[in-house]
C-alpha cells in the first residue's frame, strides 16, 4: 500500500543526480490502460503453492557455494512477513543466507534513493508499482529478470496478467509480483448508525448522489459543533482517482502523457465527491478535525463512512471489531469504472552480488502460501488468482467485496516519464484548498493546478 512520500527535492542530493546521469537509460515507455480486466491465466504448470522455480537452482546455489541475499522492506507487518519466510527460504536453500536490511516506513523512499546513490542498495527490494518502481527500472537500478524466469522455468501464468504487465517495462520484466489490490475502492460504513438514522444500507449500485444524501443524514451537530461526520474521503491523488474514474473520466490520457483532470467527467467528480462534501455540505471533516485517523474516528462513532483500500479491513478488525461494520465498493455513476490494478513487487537490484540467488528469493516470496500469509497479517493478498480465491480468505465477506472489484479493475496507468511520485505530491498539494474546505469551486482549483501537473508529465523521464 502506498504512503505519501517526502518531496523529491528534499530527498535527492547531488550525488543522486550524478548517479542518474551515469546509469544507462532505458527508452521511455508509456503505460496504457489495458482494455481487459485482470484475469487468471491458464492453469499453472507447477503446483499452485510452489514457492520457487520447478528446476534446481543454477550457478552457485546448485553447487553448494555459500552465498547470501540482502533484502529491504518496510519495518512492521511487511518485514515480519519477509523475515518469517526468509527462515523458510534458508531451509529450502541452506547455502543461501537471507539478510534483512529493513527500514522504517516513513524513511523508505528517502532511504532507498540515498542507498542507490551510494551503491549500497540491497540485493533485492520490495517496491510498490505506484512508487519509484518505474523510475528505478528505467534508470537501470533494477535488473531485467526474463533470463532467470526462462532458466528456472518459472511460471508467470500463476499471476494476474495485469500484475505481470504492470511490472514489464519496454518489453522486459523488472519484478516478480508479490501482492495486488484495486486501489482505494472500499466504502466502509457503520451499519448501526445507518439503522439509527433509518437509512438504507449502501450497496454496489450506489451513486455519489446516494453517498451525499446518506452523509448529510448521518452528520450530527450540537451547539454549532459537529459531533458525527457522515463521510471521509481519502485526500491523496490515488484516492481522487477513484471518483474521477467512477464518473467515467481519468487523471491521465491512456499513453500517460497528458493530465486529463479538466475533462467534464473529472471536474464533476472532484466537485461532487470532494468540494461539495467537504466545503459546501460540510459532511466530511477537514484535516484539523480528524482525530487520530479515519479508523479511530469510525471506532468512536464520530464517523459513519470512510474511503479506504483492502488494508482498511485490518484497521476495522483492530479498532472497530465490536462495531457492526461492513464494506461495499465505492460509488460510481453510469458508465463509470472502479479502481486501478496496483501491484507490489520484489525486484533484484543492479548491486546484487549473486543475482541468481536474489531472484530465487523473489520467486520464493511469490508463492500461494506467502500470498495468503501477508493478507492474514493485515496487508493485502498475493498477486495470484489462487490466493484471492483461497478459502482462508473468501470466508471473509469484506475480502469477497474487494475480490469482485479486482475482477473488473482497469490496469495500472502511470505517467509515461515515470514521475508518478512527483506528480502525486504536486497533486495533493494543489488540491489542498479543497481538502481543507477553503475552496468549493473544483473548476477553479483544477484550472490553477493543471499547468503545474502537466509540466511534471512533460519533463524528461525521471
Amino acid at each position: 500500500m502506498q504512503v505519501r512520500k517526502q518531496s523529491r527535492r528534499q530527498v535527492l542530493a547531488a550525488a543522486i543526480v550524478g548517479l542518474v546521469s551515469a546509469v544507462p537509460l532505458l527508452s521511455a515507455c508509456g503505460q496504457s490502460t489495458p482494455a481487459t480486466a485482470p484475469t487468471a491465466a491458464s492453469a499453472p504448470t507447477v503446483a499452485t503453492n510452489a514457492a520457487a522455480p520447478t528446476t534446481a537452482p543454477a550457478a552457485a546455489s546448485s553447487q553448494g557455494k555459500q552465498t547470501q541475499v540482502t533484502f529491504t522492506a518496510r519495518i512492521g507487518v511487511q518485514a515480519d512477513h519477509y523475515d518469517a519466510f526468509g527462515k523458510k527460504f534458508m531451509e529450502k536453500y541452506p547455502n543461501i543466507k537471507y539478510v534483512p536490511q529493513h527500514v522504517p516506513v516513513a524513511e523508505w523512499a528517502q532511504k532507498i534513493q540515498v542507498q542507490a546513490a551510494g551503491g549500497t542498495l540491497a540485493d533485492a527490494i520490495w517496491m510498490p508499482s505506484i512508487g519509484l518502481f518505474g523510475e528505478f527500472s528505467h534508470k537501470g537500478l533494477l535488473i531485467p529478470l526474463d533470463s532467470y524466469v526462462k532458466a528456472q522455468h518459472f511460471d508467470l501464468s500463476v499471476f494476474f496478467k495485469n500484475a505481470v504487465d504492470a511490472l514489464t517495462k519496454d518489453g522486459k520484466l523488472f519484478g516478480i509480483p508479490w501482492i495486488c489490490h484495486p486501489g482505494r475502492t472500499g466504502l466502509y460504513y457503520n451499519k448501526g448508525l445507518f439503522g439509527d438514522a433509518q437509512i438504507k444500507l449502501p450497496d454496489e449500485k450506489w451513486t455519489y448522489q446516494d453517498l451525499a444524501n446518506a452523509a448529510k443524514a448521518l452528520t450530527k451537530s450540537s451547539g454549532g459543533k459537529t459531533e458525527q461526520f457522515g463521510y471521509l474521503p481519502g485526500s491523496d491523488m490515488w484516492s481522487y482517482i477513484i471518483p474521477i474514474r467512477g464518473y467515467g473520466g481519468d487523471y491521465l490520457s491512456a499513453d500517460g502523457k497528458k493530465v486529463t483532470i479538466d475533462t467534464p467527467e473529472a471536474t464533476q467528480a472532484i466537485q461532487e465527491a470532494y468540494a461539495d462534501l467537504i466545503g459546501k455540505l460540510k459532511v466530511a471533516p477537514t484535516p484539523d478535525l480528524i482525530q487520530a485517523g479515519s479508523a479511530q474516528m469510525f471506532a468512536s462513532k464520530k464517523l459513519a463512512m470512510f474511503q479506504s483500500g483492502y488494508w482498511g479491513i485490518s484497521s476495522m478488525l483492530q479498532y472497530a471489531k465490536d462495531l457492526p461494520w461492513a464494506v461495499v465498493p465505492m460509488p460510481r455513476q453510469t458508465n463509470g469504472k472502479l479502481g486501478m490494478f496496483e501491484v507490489d513487487t520484489n525486484s533484484v537490484t543492479k548491486f546484487a552480488k549473486d543475482p541468481e540467488s536474489a531472484f530465487l528469493f523473489c520467486a520464493f516470496m511469490s508463492s500461494k502460501e506467502a500470498g495468503i500469509d501477508i493478507a492474514k497479517r493485515g496487508s493485502v493478498p498475493g498477486a495470484r488468482p489462487d490466493v484471492w480465491q483461497a478459502p482462508e480468505l473468501t470466508s471473509s465477506p469484506a475480502h469477497v467485496v474487494f475480490s469482485k472489484i479486482l475482477e473488473d479493475a482497469p490496469g495500472l496507468l502511470l505517467p509515461a516519464n515515470y514521475r508518478e511520485t512527483e506528480l502525486a505530491d504536486a497533486f495533493q498539494k494543489g488540491f489542498d484548498p479543497i481538502t481543507i474546505g477553503k475552496e468549493t469551486d473544483a473548476s477553479k482549483v483544477i484550472k490553477a493546478v493543471l499547468p503545474a501537473l502537466q509540466a511534471i508529465v512533460d519533463k524528461q523521464p525521471a
